[in-house]
């Protein structure tokens, strides 16, 4: 993964804070899809990611290619375990869990489980 490109996934990454209740103070966790959808909002980082040939398409359901950015920056950050830690949420039970794609459109993830990540505390 790309320097510029890691350090704006790390600033979203603390940019959305962190879950404090009673005793536990947790950073929160992004799906790939969140990150990838928050990328593509900064048009210095989508001129980087077109720079450097990621693909240009958040994914999900329907998006009909086999290659997306969300699936890229999963399997990036994942190579990453010092930086960023991993889980994965189910979509059993969710009536609805959706995002607004690069395009505009309402769309959803097209697995059942898919991973999250959230910056390691130091």
């Amino acid at each position: 993964m790309n320097t510029e490109l890691k350090n704006a996934v790390i600033d979203i990454l603390k940019g959305i804070g962190s879950y404090v209740s009673g005793h536990r103070d947790e950073n929160c966790y992004l799906s790939s899809y969140q990150i990838a959808v928050l990328l593509l909002e900064d048009k210095k980082i989508k001129k980087l990611l077109s720079d450097i040939n990621y693909p240009m398409n958040v994914g999900g359901a329907g998006d009909g290619s086999h290659n997306s950015l969300a699936q890229t920056i999963a399997k990036d950050l994942a190579k990453i375990p010092e930086e960023f830690e991993i889980a994965f949420l189910n979509k059993k039970g969710l009536h609805q869990f959706s995002f607004i794609d690069e395009k505009g459109i309402l769309s959803e993830p097209s697995v059942q489980s898919f991973s999250m990540f959230r910056l390691k505390r130091n």
